[in-house]
């Protein structure tokens, strides 16, 4: 005689990011190795922990993997509130000009980039940042630095082969640090240079044949952040076009540690919980059009499409949009000067 089967429990989703009604969740992984989500309240301005999420009744597990033991990647331990904008906006400047030489217009528009990271997913457009320079000249650095208090930050190596990039990306919806990004080929033929290219834009996905029957299709989201590293140029225009680059050289700087302390990573986790907090209270007040009523007719077109979306973080600030003007005159001034010298 047969036993009959008991039904089985159906599989609980795993999502690191969710939305119901009021309540905004994200996924954090503590100090004691626990996954978790901070829970948001949209009307009252609270919030909780909780071991699981919830959308119209369905509960919500975290994600889990290995590349989270492993470092690959980072999830805040917590949240935690911070003054105003402007102080954290101080909070993440000094951070970066304490452990990075780089000039303080650049500091400045990675602390916005770092930012818009945090909210990416509300912004229709992205530019990358990009360290470009040869061995030692601390390209690695500018990605610790930069890249670890961005929002959800997937460190990756130009060796890895696309696969598990296309994967990490769909997975994660974080921002993607990638190493070495040099490849032997990048034009468009190349499957990093596709990730470059349609990952600027939401609702571009890059569509592959499944290696085990061609006949099936995979469609990979790859629209997310990126700070990358490279020793030269993309020989592909568009992937360059898209890339707010820092030319890095040998530092002088006596001040900056020649190694990632201790200190370092407890202020990156310190910032993580901050921005977080930001994540969380800015995501449904954000405007991402805010930027269309600003005239930025005196820009080239892509420098304007890349960078327009900054204008939603502090479209309500006059000096700050100032400041952003500020900053798209001179890096058009430099792009022109880098023109002149080239055919």
């Amino acid at each position: 005689m047969n036993k009959s089967k008991q039904p089985q429990e159906p599989e609980r989703p795993r999502l690191k990011f969710v939305t119901s009604g009021r309540f905004i969740y994200e996924q954090i992984y503590t100090k004691e190795g626990k996954h978790g989500f901070v829970k948001y309240d949209t009307v009252s301005k609270d919030y909780t922990l909780s071991p699981t999420a919830e959308i119209e009744g369905v509960e919500i597990l975290p994600i889990e993997g290995e590349e989270i033991k492993k470092g690959a990647i980072t999830l805040p331990d917590g949240i935690e509130p911070y003054e105003s904008i402007e102080a954290l906006d101080e909070q993440i400047i000094n951070h970066i000009n304490k452990w990075l030489d780089v000039d303080p217009l650049y500091i400045r528009l990675a602390a916005w980039n770092i930012r818009l990271s945090w909210l990416y997913d509300r912004f229709q457009t992205l530019n990358y940042l990009r360290a470009l320079g040869d061995t030692g000249t601390g390209k690695s650095r500018y990605l610790n630095v930069i890249g670890r208090i961005c929002y959800c930050p997937m460190m990756v190596s130009g060796a890895t082969t696309p696969a598990p990039i296309f994967r990490i990306i769909n997975k994660w919806k974080g921002t993607l640090i990638i190493d070495e990004a040099d490849q032997k080929e990048s034009d468009e033929t190349n499957d990093l240079a596709k990730i470059l290219n349609c990952g600027y834009e939401k609702g571009t996905p890059v569509m592959r044949c499944d290696k085990n029957d061609p006949a099936k299709l995979e469609f990979f989201d790859v629209y997310c952040p990126k700070v990358i590293a490279t020793r030269r140029r993309f020989d592909d225009k568009a992937t360059e076009a898209r890339c707010m680059t820092k030319i890095m050289t040998q530092t002088t700087r006596k001040d900056i540690p020649d190694i990632l302390t201790q200190e370092f990573f407890i202020e990156v986790q310190e910032l993580q919980r901050k921005l977080l907090y930001y994540r969380l209270t800015n995501y449904r007040l954000i405007n991402p059009e805010a930027g269309l009523d600003v005239d930025l007719s005196e820009f080239e077109p892509r420098l304007r499409q890349v960078n327009r979306s900054f204008i939603g973080l502090f479209s309500t600030s006059e000096e700050e949009i100032a400041k952003f003007r500020k900053y798209l005159v001179e890096y058009q001034n430099q792009i022109i000067e880098e023109r002149a010298d080239t055919f």
